[in-house]
């Protein structure tokens, strides 16, 4: 399987209290975690159609002061994941972050954007 090794950024975003921390803890580690200061990095091996994936996950805060930051971690991310609840004023904020990943789609043209959406 040595030659058969990938590694995957992948970078989760969201506004601030969305859960994203609490879905990478449960994913990596089984467990559940408090807030995220700045941003947060795990990584877990996956097995897939006889390839070990390396997934780098990026778990960005949410938190205003903290977005300009967070498009430091974007670059050469293959997958980003915005998590966001049901309420219009997370909607809003979701647009906002949706217009902002397509300056990146443009410049990373292999990047996948997926939706996580909570109650």
């Amino acid at each position: 399987m040595g030659s058969d090794r990938v590694d995957c950024k992948v970078v989760l975003l969201g506004k601030e209290n969305g859960g994203k921390t609490s879905l990478v803890e449960q994913f990596l580690y089984s467990r559940f975690s408090k807030q995220t200061v700045g941003a947060a990095f795990g990584a877990k091996n996956i097995a897939s159609r006889g390839k070990l994936i390396t997934l780098g996950i990026w778990d960005t805060a949410g938190c205003e002061r903290y977005q300009a930051m967070c498009r430091i971690y974007y670059g050469g991310a293959k997958a980003v994941i915005v998590r966001y609840g049901a309420s219009l004023y997370n909607f809003y904020k979701l647009k906002k972050i949706i217009l902002g990943l397509h300056i990146m789609f443009a410049q990373n043209g292999k990047m996948k954007y997926y939706n996580c959406h909570t109650k």
